[in-house]
């Protein structure tokens, strides 16, 4: 399973911080569905079951401290081969 994730943000244009992974994956165990999936992947000690790429901005620019999305519009992709995690986002 691969899946694409857009996001539009009001504010334009739209800060993110060059850290952002670690936001990104809290929102993705936000969103999963099933509290009791959730919890399992997030304390997992070795593989996880999914993956997920950088972020795609594509009207950005490089700042010091951050990217901009002059547009406010920016995606992902998440995979997985799992299909219980298919049924639970």
């Amino acid at each position: 399973m691969r899946l694409r994730i857009e996001f539009r943000s009001d504010i334009r244009p739209f800060r993110i911080p060059y850290n952002y992974n670690h936001i990104l994956s809290a929102i993705i165990y936000r969103r999963i569905a099933d509290p009791d999936l959730a919890s399992e992947l997030h304390s997992a000690n070795n593989f996880k079951f999914f993956t997920f790429s950088q972020l795609n901005i594509p009207r950005r620019k490089s700042f010091e401290n951050f990217l901009l999305s002059e547009d406010g519009k920016f995606y992902f992709f998440i995979s997985s081969k799992h299909r219980a995690h298919q049924k639970s986002c």
